[in-house]
């Protein structure tokens, strides 16, 4: 008899409990969000003329180019760039200790 009600009682436990927790759910996946990145002579998607042009930093940000042509022309005059540019990356600067070990390697 004894047996029969702590087996009822635990039935009864693990049941509440359940109805508790409520309805068990998949986990849903999270979508990415990618920023777009463009480039910082002609305003194109990086990416969309099929190759990387490659970057440079200006005043402690990176500026991103669409081919190997806008790179050159970004670096001869930024100033007339960065005005419009519409990705630029900030960059960490570099401590002076750094690039005295880079100097010596």
């Amino acid at each position: 008899m004894k047996l029969i009600a702590a087996a009822t009682i635990a039935v009864s436990l693990i049941a509440s409990t359940a109805a508790l927790a409520g309805p068990v759910t998949k986990p849903t996946a999270k979508k990415v969000v990618v920023a777009k990145q463009y480039c910082a002579v002609t305003s194109e998607e990086i990416g969309s003329m099929g190759a990387n042009g490659g970057s440079s930093v200006y005043k402690g940000k990176k500026y991103l180019f669409c081919c190997g042509g806008c790179k050159p022309q970004f670096d001869k005059n930024p100033e007339k760039y960065v005005k419009t540019a519409k990705t630029a990356i900030p960059v960490a600067p570099v401590s002076k200790n750094v690039k005295a070990a880079a100097k010596r390697a």
